[in-house]
Order: structure tokens, then sequence, then C-alpha cells
């Protein structure tokens, strides 16, 4: 069979869904009831009503008379139907329906009639049942090895036929035997003629995974060709599967390291390398993979290496990574503060002004700490060069304070610091990020008109949406007042039936319109009637709370759950609300012009047909409709308010009206301070501030004075790219010619030949001549030792040397850990001559061997090692510190380094993995 892993199941809990709609309300009287039992408890009858004649009892009144029966909560509705729930899990989960003694309301309350009950299913453990009747003995003489794992553990090798008296014949009992006895649990079972393994735990954590071994599986010995079930249909894990068919070992002597990220976690180097380095079979490839991350490396029908996540869905990643890489960053970042580290902060009120100076190579995005000692309302940064700004919409109390930045991936993101130091977030929707100009928070009830259109400039409106990344500008196409006539009105998109997706195969991507349903983290999309349409899961960087109750777009990868209500899942990628839009001109004189826009994304790429800039912009291809003729759109993203650009920019700070703590007074000499909350009431500057604003616009200003106000604290950081430098960074793994590593590599013992160890008119036997090359090489040789007596055979993966020879031959297969060797052999004398490298490690791999004849039964035995340069390969890469003087140097054709390569004035940092980074090399 396939390898793979068998899960147990958990226990599972009844839920009993009605069929009935009962939305309405239902006719009912006194007559008329039901007859429930719930887990351990007794048959209760219920009535609903006390009336003689029917009389309508809504869904809610349904609800709680079931549960007052019970006294605890057993029911609840979802809007249309009446939903049971047992407490318990397991066997003792019962929902039943009996038949009442009055007028039977069942089948009018729930849509079926008694007498019927539910029972959930205990937890049950993982469980491999073999077809393979063995009641004769299995003939394991040949393949007898599995790989088992037990709940998640590392599979481990299990010699079926330990225990058995004959290989050949191997019994039911002495089977199970050998793989209890090995895994140290009891597992395997038999019926006398079936062999079971059943994992020690139960639930959906237990599992058995069954590998095979490479060249002795035992597998279908034993159990036959039975199926592996793998839990969980829907979301399927990252998976590599190699082209490299495993028919006989490899030699990894060469390259023997594998580089894997697991989903996103940080890349580790693994050494697959076998007992023997250059016979590396399979097996052992997995076992030094699982070693590391557990479970994640198995092998495939064909041979094959497979490896596989650990998670399932969109966030399951597997990378393989080049060991060697060399990384280049031009124009590297460097932490820039301001305030400068050490100084106080800056202390603004409301209308103060600062210049920040970016002296980078690029432009950069600062994050931004702001502590109100005595509070504030509503804290507003404006970039006055770049034109824009950026508010939370929320009150810091006294010594709180809000730390705002831009996130790469997710767009503005602020929290909210208490004086304890404890972090809460700001929700998207109090984060109101834009250009100067008037704006508005999407949808709201009425016509809305584009303003500030004057002389040759367009009036203009931007669309928020509080859960989008980026805002819509809108543009009226007539210059000056004209476009000030221009109406809007956004309301949320009227919803029409889901799209078809009973077609949907599993694994597709798929795009919805619904809206989302459901709370603590189970949500579903539903169509134009309530009817659930697909389960949703939210993929990376997806908030399905946040959009709860609105009309929205979906797309994701859709799955499907064999007996489940709602069988499709869709595994969420993207989200977005819908809208629709109308832009009105009531310019007079003469027919009012109006475009409708519906189902439109707001901001959901200028590139994509369902967003309204796009439909705005370039008109909708079906049904054919050209460009709006009243308005251009364009995209903004919201962290553009904070954008950092090249050079200087002045910044100012504002705030809305309201108290500080322990500085404004209440109710004093006719004076009235007012309670933070409600609209933001913007204390007036002068060009920045609007005027006379009605909601749903967020903010409008009032002048008042400010002077004496209590200042907040505000600090600046950002990344700085610095211009005329860069940062190379070198691989671990380098060539020889960069030179050695400390406590890894070895010095030279020098070229000559004197240098060299050796060993004249060697023997190889009888073990005890003086001159037996044991004897000789053990007592003196600082690189190489012999196994005090011959080996009477070589390991996989290694060829006797038969001597005499005279070419050098380098020792083999060391790595960290295992030392280096070769095998001598001398015809007609038994056995094997072991030298293997003084110490273990790879530099072993460089010592070479040779053996010349000296005379009859005699060699002359020579040991050297070239050893490695102990230079910095930064200095090396850097090139010196110095540049030559002289032109001809300069030009004269060689290796340079990077110094040498950069014009004069730049600055070059070069470092190392594994190396201290403090002892980088930086030059100018």
């Amino acid at each position: 069979r396939e390898p793979g892993t068998t899960r147990g199941r958990e226990a599972t809990t009844v839920k009993f869904t009605g069929t009935v709609e009962v939305s309405g309300g239902v006719k009912l009287s006194a007559s008329d009831s039901v007859k429930l039992a719930v887990d351990d408890s007794t048959p209760r009858e219920i009535r609903f009503t006390d009336s003689p004649t029917p009389t309508s009892v809504l869904i809610n009144d349904l609800v709680i008379a079931i549960n007052l029966a019970f006294a605890k909560q057993v029911a609840q509705h979802d809007g249309r139907h009446i939903v049971l729930t047992s407490s318990v899990a397991g066997a003792n989960s019962l929902i039943e329906f009996a038949a009442p003694s009055g007028t039977d309301a069942t089948a009018k309350i729930f849509g079926v009639k008694p007498p019927r009950s539910y029972r959930g299913t205990d937890a049950a453990p993982a469980r491999i049942i073999g077809d393979r009747d063995i009641k004769g003995g299995a003939n394991l003489s040949v393949a007898r090895l599995l790989q088992i794992g037990v709940n998640g553990k590392p599979p481990i090798v299990v010699d079926c036929a330990a225990r058995a008296a004959d290989a050949s014949k191997a019994t039911p009992q002495e089977v199970s035997e050998a793989i209890n006895d090995q895994l140290k649990l009891s597992v395997a079972t038999h019926d006398g003629a079936r062999l079971t393994l059943t994992s020690p735990t139960a639930g959906s954590a237990s599992q058995i995974t069954l590998l095979p071994f490479n060249g002795h599986d035992a597998r279908v010995r034993v159990l036959g060709d039975v199926l592996s079930e793998t839990a969980g249909a829907d979301p399927k894990p990252a998976v590599i599967e190699g082209e490299i068919i495993f028919s006989s070992p490899v030699n990894l002597g060469e390259r023997r390291t594998l580089k894997l990220s697991v989903d996103g976690s940080r890349a580790v180097e693994i050494n697959v390398a076998g007992a023997a380095t250059a016979a590396t079979i399979l097996g052992e490839i997995i076992e030094r993979i699982n070693a590391t991350f557990p479970g994640l490396a198995s092998a495939t029908a064909t041979a094959r290496l497979r490896l596989a996540s650990p998670t399932r869905g969109v966030e399951s990643r597997l990378s393989l990574l080049p060991v060697r890489a060399l990384e280049l960053i031009e124009y590297p970042p460097a932490e820039v503060g301001f305030p400068a580290e050490g100084q106080p902060p800056l202390a603004v009120r409301h209308g103060d002004s600062w210049t920040l100076a970016n002296l980078g190579a690029a432009d950069a995005h600062p994050s931004v700490v702001l502590r109100a000692p005595s509070g504030v309302v509503g804290p507003d940064l404006v970039n006055r060069t770049t034109g824009q700004r950026v508010r939370l919409a929320v009150v810091l109390s006294a010594g709180e304070s809000a730390e705002l930045w831009r996130d790469p991936e997710a767009g503005l993101r602020a929290v909210i610091i208490d004086a304890a130091g404890a972090r809460r977030p700001v929700p998207p929707s109090k984060i109101l990020a834009g250009p100067l100009g008037p704006h508005v928070g999407v949808p709201f009830p009425r016509e809305w008109p584009l303003s500030e259109g004057v002389d040759e400039t367009p009036a203009t409106l931007q669309l928020h949406d509080p859960l989008s990344d980026a805002l819509v500008m809108l543009r009226a196409q007539k210059l000056g007042p004209a476009g000030n006539r221009i109406r809007v009105s956004v309301a949320e998109a009227a919803l029409t039936e889901a799209s078809d997706v009973d077609a949907a195969e599993d694994g597709q991507r798929v795009r919805l319109t619904g809206r989302v349903q459901g709370s603590a983290g189970k949500y579903r999309l539903a169509g134009a009637h309530g009817k659930p349409v697909a389960r949703l899961r939210a993929g990376p960087r997806v908030a399905l709370e946040e959009h709860a109750g609105r009309v929205v777009l979906v797309e994701g990868t859709a799955y499907r759950e064999v007996g489940e209500e709602v069988p499709l899942v869709l595994v969420v990628g993207r989200i977005a609300a819908l809208f629709d839009v109308t832009l009105r001109d009531a310019t007079e004189p003469g027919p009012a012009v109006e475009e409708t826009y519906a189902g439109v994304v707001l901001a959901g790429g200028s590139d994509s047909p369902d967003s309204l800039v796009y439909q705005i912009n370039r008109g909708r291809p079906s049904p054919a409709r050209p460009p709006s003729l009243l308005v251009r759109a364009e995209e903004v993203e919201k962290a553009a308010a904070l954008r950092l650009p090249r050079g200087k920019s002045r910044w100012v700070f504002r705030d809305c009206f309201g108290p500080r703590f322990d500085f404004s007074k209440f109710a004093v000499a006719g004076e009235q301070t007012r309670f933070a909350g409600g609209d933001c009431i913007d204390r007036g500057v002068f060009d920045l501030s609007h005027f006379v604003r009605e909601p749903p616009a967020p903010d409008s200003a009032v002048f008042v004075d400010t002077n004496s106000d209590p200042p907040l604290e505000l600090r600046f950081h950002w990344a700085q790219h610095q211009p005329g430098a860069f940062t190379l960074n070198l691989p671990a793994d380098l060539p020889e010619r960069f030179g050695g590593r400390f406590d890894e590599a070895r010095f030279a013992r020098g070229a000559s030949e004197e240098a060299a160890e050796s060993f004249a008119g060697v023997v190889t036997e009888p073990p005890a001549d003086p001159d037996h090359i044991i004897t000789r090489v053990n007592a003196s040789s600082t690189l190489v030792k012999v196994t005090a007596n011959p080996v009477e055979d070589v390991p996989a993966g290694f060829a006797p040397v038969a001597m005499p020879f005279r070419r050098p031959v380098h020792l083999t297969g060391g790595a960290e850990g295992e030392a280096a060797r070769v095998y001598l052999a001398e015809k007609d004398v038994p056995g094997f001559i072991e030298v293997f490298a003084a110490t273990p490690g790879a530099w072993g791999n460089s010592v070479t061997i040779a053996a010349r004849k000296a005379g009859p039964a005699r060699f002359d035995v020579t040991i050297n090692f070239p050893g490695a340069r102990f230079e910095n390969a930064r200095r090396v890469v850097l090139g010196g510190e110095e540049l030559p003087t002289l032109s001809e140097d300069v030009m004269r054709p060689g290796p340079v380094g990077i110094l040498q390569a950069k014009a004069a004035g730049v600055r070059a940092n070069v470092s190392r993995d594994r190396a201290d980074a403090s002892s980088s090399d930086n030059h100018h």
C-alpha cells in the first residue's frame, strides 16, 4: 500500500438542526407537545402555550420553553431552525424524540417524526488491520523490517522476525511480540491469523505511521495491501516529492547537507548522510530528516523521497534552500531615531510643527510612538510635505501611549499601550488615513457631494472602507465649482444568490459572494435567503470576525467534507466588502446624469475588474459599459500617510477637543469642558482644518485656544537606506581558497615530501612483526590511526584499495562526528587494514595515503595532509585594507576584492554565516 498515517477519531457530540423553518413562528395550542430526552436525562414532555386555540409561538419562545424544561441550555436557533446540542461527548451523547401523550408537534417544530434518536460515538484510537492471513506463518527470511511511528514520534525500524524461531515461518504471536518489544509499547495484536496495529491512545492525536524500509520492507508480508486514511479532507499539506529513485545507495561524500524551512520557520541545515556516507540508503536519509522535523520525511511507493508539511492549507509551506548563497544588500538599512537616542522626546501641542530629515537613498516609513501624560482625544499627524494625514480615532487615558507603524503586508497598524505596558490593538475602523481633503466612511445613508472644487482644481471626495488597506479618491472631470454638484451614494451591495458551487471540485479555486454569518471562530457564507453556501476558514492575514454580517466577495480554495450539513469548506485567501455605488450630476439645464456600479469592491486593485476604480476608469466589459463621464478614480494606500520622502518634510500635530486629566476643569464659572467621545471636534489649524462638516464625515473643527494645553511626547523611528553602501553576506560553506574555519580546518604540514609522515618498509603480516603497519602508524602518526586488528568486512560504501599503489588515495566519509576512512588490502593476506583520521570531521577527507612497493611483502607508506589557510574569508572578499598605489597594479589582470571593484567613497560591509556579527569587516 502507499506509505501513510492512520489517525484516530475524536469523541463526537450530537447536534441536531431542525429541517423545518420556524422563523415566522409555529401555530400551536395547549394540546400540542413534544417529548425529548437529552444525554442521560429522562424524557420530558414540553408544551409551548396555554392557549386552547392555535396561536403563533415565536422561535425565541420555542427555545425558551425547551431550555426551561431541562433547566439548562439545550436549544438555540440560527434565525430559521431550532438547534439542539448535547452537552457531553462520546456514546453518552444522546438526543431522542419520543411520542408525546398529547398531540404530536415534533414534525411542526423539528421536521422529524418520533420515535427517533441520535447518539454520539466514543473516541477511537488509530488502527491498522492487516488483510494478510499469516496463520500458517509469514516468510520473513528476507523482507523482515518495518518502520513504525506511534502518536507522532519518529518512526522506528522494527525487525518483525526478531522473536521468530524460524524466520521463514514467523507466527502472528512472534511477529506481534517482536513489534511490541522494540517499540516498548503494546501496539501489535492478532486474532490468530491477522495482525492489527493499534495506538495506545484515542482521539485525533492518536496515529500510527507505517513506512517501508528500503530493501527489507516487511509491510506487505505481515499486513498485506491495507489502506491508509488521512484525517482532514479539506486543506492539503505542502509536499515536495523527489525525482530520484533510490533503487541503490547514493554517494553523499561530496554533498551531504539539506537546508530546509518548514512552514516559514528558520532554515535548518541537516546532514542526511548515512553511516556509510558513500552508500547512503533512503531509510537513513528519512531518519536524519525526521530527527530534526518529526514526521516530515517519508518514502513513496516508487522509492522516492517525499517531504510533507505537518500543517495543512495555505499556511503550509516547505522550502528547499541553497546551502551556498551570496546575499548582496545594496543601500543597507540603518535604524534612525528622532529625537536621537538618548535625547528627550519631542514635546508637542495641537498645531505644533517640526521637521524630519530622511537622508537615505529611498523613501522610508517611520513608526511613531506617542505618549499622553494627561490623555488625548483623536491624535492626528499631518505631513504637510506629502499632503497626507493619519488620525487615531481613539481616546488615550492619562499615561497611555499609542504606537503606529506600517506593516508591509497588512498596511497601517496601531496599538495602545497602558501604563503597565499591556498592549491592545486599535481596530482598523479607528485608523483614519489618507490625503488632506473631504473624506467619508462607507456605507452611508444618503448622498454626499464632491467638494472643494475651485478655479482649476477639481472637486474631490475620499471613500474609506475601514477594513481595506487603501481608499478610493474620486476627482470630478469638470474643473472648478462645477464638480461640486456631483453627488455620491454608497450602500451595502444588494445580495443575490451566491454562485453555483455544486460543481466545485476538491482543491479548486473559487469566487463566491454572500453574507458572512457566525461568531467565535465558526463562520459561513449565506445566500440571499440565508441559505448556507459554504463554511469559511480563514487563510493567512484574513480576519473573518471583522466581516461578520457584511456582504462580501470571497476567494479561496474549496474542499468537500462528506457527511456535513454544509459539505463545502472554503479556505479564504481574500475577502472584501461589496458595495453599490451611484454617481449623479444634476447640473442644470438638462437631464441628470446617473451612473451605477453594483456589487463592486471599493479598493480591490486598479487592475481588478470587480473594483470600483477599474469600472470607473475603464468601464465594464460585461455587460458592456463605457468609463465614467463624471469622475476619475484612484486607489491610495492608507499607509502612504506615514511615508517619509527623501530630504526634509514638515509635520503638524493635531487632536480633538477634549478634557485633559489633572488639567481641565468642569462646570466652573459658567464654563464647561465636555467629556471625550462622539464625533471629533478638531481645534482649527489654518489651511488644514475643515469646518461645518456633517456626519458621516468623521470630523469638523472649531477655533479654540490651545497654547495652555499640556504637551504630548513623540518619537519617530525608521530604517534609513544608506547611500553609497552595500553589505555582502557570505555563506558558512566556502571553497578552500577562502580559508579554513576555526575549530574545523587544520594547518597543513607543508608542501615538501619531508613534511609528510613516512613509514618505510612496513608489512601487513605477521601481526607480531615490529614493522607491522598497525604498530608503526599507531606509534607515531598524528594524522591517522589504524584499527588494532584487521577487519573481516568492508562496510557498504567503501571499496578496498589493493597494495601497492603509487597514486595517493583520499580518506573518505569524514563528517561531523564521523572520521574519514580507507581500507587497505594485500593479496593472499586475510582481512582489511582500516585506516581512519585521528579525529572526526570533514578535514579527514583531505588526508591522502600512498603505499609503494619497497621489496618482497614490504611497503613504503606515506601519509600527507594539505591543510587549509587560515585566512579571513571576509578579508579575501574585501581584497585587503588598501588599494594598490600604482595605476599599473590596479589595471593588472587578476582577482580583486570588492574594495578595488567599487568606486572610492563606497562603504562595504562583509559578513559570514555563523561568524560573530561584531567581527564583520567595514571599509570605506
